[in-house]
């Protein structure tokens, strides 16, 4: 198409070696270009997520002097508060060990004073005489007395009495004492000592009152409760056993 001649292609020769060798070269310099470009990652656009910073303790900013006279930051970790000293734990086990084998004893000193002192009417009754024939005596020796609890405990009574009564001769006779029981399941057991006016006591001791000590045996039943009380001889005097009934008021 374009018509060249031998002089023409030899003069254009040397221009396109040089035009090639350009070419060639501006060529190399592109690649390693091209390579640092793929090897740079942005930053938005990178994969790898980074590795979470590892929570540091709260610094604190100091001013430092230096010996030129000027002032520098130092950081400086803050550092945690002293803890605050536990108290010593007291050892409660001796203590309640303790309470606990006192708690009995105090629960039955509290049922012992707890208990409310009684009061009772006396009623006096039938009466046997041991060493008196039935026919020359009479049986039956009524009357009535007060009876008033000085102390009611776990295990004994202690109480005063006095009783107003008809003797084996249905003359009056008096008799003031104090008794004393212990408590049992089945029947307390006690003894009354004191004074009696009696006119057995006229014929045989040359005085109408004397000592009387005398052994009984009770049952109380709720509110009431029955006595057996043995009245021993005292030389002339009668033998006898004689039944009280007594009744809460």
């Amino acid at each position: 198409m374009f018509p060249f001649d031998s002089g023409s292609a030899r003069a254009l020769r040397p221009m396109l070696v040089a035009l090639l060798s350009l070419m060639l070269t501006l060529g190399a310099l592109a690649e390693p270009r091209a390579e640092a470009k793929d090897l740079t990652v942005s930053p938005a656009t990178s994969t790898l997520d980074p590795e979470p910073a590892e929570a540091s303790e709260p610094a604190t900013q100091v001013k430092n002097s230096t010996s030129d006279g000027s002032e520098r930051l130092v950081v400086a970790p803050e550092t945690a508060p002293d803890p605050e000293p536990e108290s010593p734990e007291t050892d409660t086990t001796d203590t309640e060990i303790e309470s606990t084998e006192a708690e009995p004893e105090k629960a039955e000193a509290e049922e012992a004073e707890g208990e409310k002192k009684k009061r009772f009417i006396v009623v006096s009754g039938w009466s046997e005489h041991l060493n008196i024939p039935r026919h020359e005596t009479h049986a039956f020796l009524g009357g009535l007395g007060y009876r008033q609890e000085l102390h009611r405990g776990k295990n004994y009574i202690m109480a005063v009495e006095a009783l107003f009564f008809s003797d084996s001769s249905k003359d009056l006779a008096i008799a003031s004492a104090a008794t004393w029981q212990y408590r049992t399941k089945i029947v307390d057991v006690g003894v009354s000592a004191g004074l009696m006016y009696h006119n057995d006591f006229r014929e045989a001791l040359g005085f109408p009152v004397g000592p009387v000590v005398a052994p009984f045996v009770q049952r109380d039943i709720g509110p009431a409760g029955i006595r057996v009380l043995y009245l021993p001889r005292v030389k002339k005097t009668a033998e006898q056993v004689i039944l009280h009934l007594l009744f809460e008021i």
